[in-house]
């Protein structure tokens, strides 16, 4: 709750920002989340042939690209689409949490449960990851958070276990228990490359 709390605190809810990638991904992630597409027309390119764009955005003749981050752009495009543009502003942070605890949890098979909340809690208020999570467009943190989330996933397996009381109930997800580890692991890693 102190580290959500300390992140609104520091956070720009507007359009402006205050480094140029962050309101690349921005735009482009609100872009997507309305039309679908990152191609966004711009009449002044039309006469300057495509000369004309800022940092992180790269021209395709009249048309406006996202130039770096896709993968963020994307990411909160989609979850903009089914939560709308405000929630944008609390996803990494959210995922910043997650990934503490995923930390936490996983450094408890190798040390005492005291070292593991500590070193959580180092994570969550380390002054970069901090200031970075309320810097949500940039994507330094969502990648961090994706590949302790992965590794999390891959050794602690947490989807067999909630798998397998499902299927005792269900019965229907015997074939897929084994392999789920492995997809959300691929997952994590797959968004924190993307």
């Amino acid at each position: 709750i102190i580290f959500f709390l300390g992140t609104l605190i520091i956070t720009r809810f507007t359009n402006l920002f205050i480094s140029p990638d962050e309101t690349a991904n921005f735009f482009f992630a609100r872009v997507f989340s309305q039309t679908g597409s990152f191609r966004v027309f711009d009449s002044a390119n039309e006469i300057f042939s495509g000369a004309l764009h800022p940092r992180s955005i790269i021209t395709d003749g009249a048309f406006l690209l996202p130039g770096s981050f896709f993968g963020l752009a994307f990411l909160y495009g989609i979850v903009a689409f089914f939560l709308g543009t405000q929630s944008l502003y609390f996803l990494t942070t959210i995922f910043a949490i997650l990934a503490a605890m995923a930390w936490g949890k996983l450094l408890t098979q190798w040390f005492s449960k005291s070292v593991a909340i500590i070193s959580a809690f180092l994570l969550l208020f380390h002054p970069a990851f901090w200031y970075y999570s309320a810097r949500g467009f940039m994507p330094n943190v969502l990648f961090v958070s994706f590949l302790i989330l992965g590794i999390y996933v891959l050794f602690e397996r947490p989807l067999l276990f909630h798998l397998r009381r499902c299927a005792n109930r269900v019965g229907t997800l015997k074939h897929f228990q084994k392999d789920a580890d492995l997809v959300g692991f691929g997952l994590c890693f797959g968004f924190a490359l993307l």
